[in-house]
């Protein structure tokens, strides 16, 4: 990797990856590809539909419209927190 200051804006730096690093992350791709399809292997479709949904709202910062959580956000139910007595949401 190569990396130098931008010389009309100091704050910003310039960075190369050079052959050495092209090919290490072209060796990486297929072992990190295939550890993903391992830690995905026990979802069903209905789980990595779910999960993809999840994942593009992160992304694209758009609201859920999945059916998991039609009445609340997983966000919501997991920093509410506990209820006190009598407390209703």
């Amino acid at each position: 990797m190569h990396r130098a200051r931008c010389r009309t804006d100091r704050r910003q730096v310039l960075c190369w990856i050079e052959t050495l690093g092209t090919q290490l992350l072209s060796d990486l791709e297929r072992p990190m590809r295939d550890a993903a399809r391992r830690r995905l292997a026990g979802l069903d479709a209905r789980d990595l539909d779910s999960l993809i949904t999840l994942m593009e709202a992160v992304r694209t910062e758009k609201p859920v419209r999945s059916r998991a959580n039609r009445r609340q956000t997983l966000i919501d139910r997991q920093w509410a927190g506990p209820r006190r007595q009598g407390e209703t949401r």
